[in-house]
């Protein structure tokens, strides 16, 4: 295609180069930019098809499941099972790394853009009430028998493989303050603080 180009180019006669170069974008279906770039591309510089350019493999964690992921979206599987799947054959790389190749491929191959909101995913289990993180230290600590009820979301909460490291935080701030008050200033000094 460039030696088609230069060759049509060398037949025009433009006194401007940026009509020269629209002419081309035109005729041979491609942008302005790319047009003038194959325009003065020098004889050496032309890509040889017998001979191409070998690249650096980059290694990367997600290598091995390119194909997967694209045979997947082909076959029109959601993006969040697609997700899931790859880390239940073995993937060890971050969620996002996923999310990021599945974003890629479905919209350089299928011209489907997705967003953030098609990995989020929602489980309904009937009968489970599901409370936010910041209360969960309220729930855990309150001793009025009503809570029982929720021990089955805390349980939950606890299981999940999200981090618990709110209640520890908070459990380590206590537990330093009653270190430091009772040890150094006695029993009465700690109800105070």
């Amino acid at each position: 295609m460039i030696l088609e180009l230069k060759k049509y180019a060398s037949t025009l006669n433009f006194k401007n180069k940026t009509d020269l170069y629209n002419e081309l974008a035109t005729r041979f279906n491609i942008s302005l930019i790319t047009a003038k770039k194959y325009l003065l591309l020098r004889n050496e510089e032309l890509p040889n098809p017998d001979k191409p350019k070998k690249h650096k493999s980059s290694k990367s964690k997600i290598n091995g499941y390119r194909n997967m992921v694209y045979k997947m979206i082909r076959d029109g599987v959601e993006p969040i099972i697609i997700k899931e799947y790859t880390k239940y054959k073995g993937f060890l790389g971050t969620e996002r790394s996923i999310e990021q190749l599945i974003n890629r491929i479905s919209t350089n191959n299928f011209n489907k853009k997705l967003n953030i909101a098609t990995f989020i995913q929602s489980i309904e289990v009937p009968g489970l009430i599901t409370i936010k993180r910041n209360d969960l230290l309220k729930y855990i600590t309150t001793k009025n028998p009503k809570i029982k009820k929720d021990i089955a979301p805390i349980k939950a909460a606890i299981s999940f493989s999200e981090s618990s490291g709110f209640v520890e935080g908070n459990n380590n701030k206590f537990k330093l303050i009653k270190r430091i008050l009772y040890g150094r200033c006695n029993l009465v000094n700690l109800f105070k603080k």
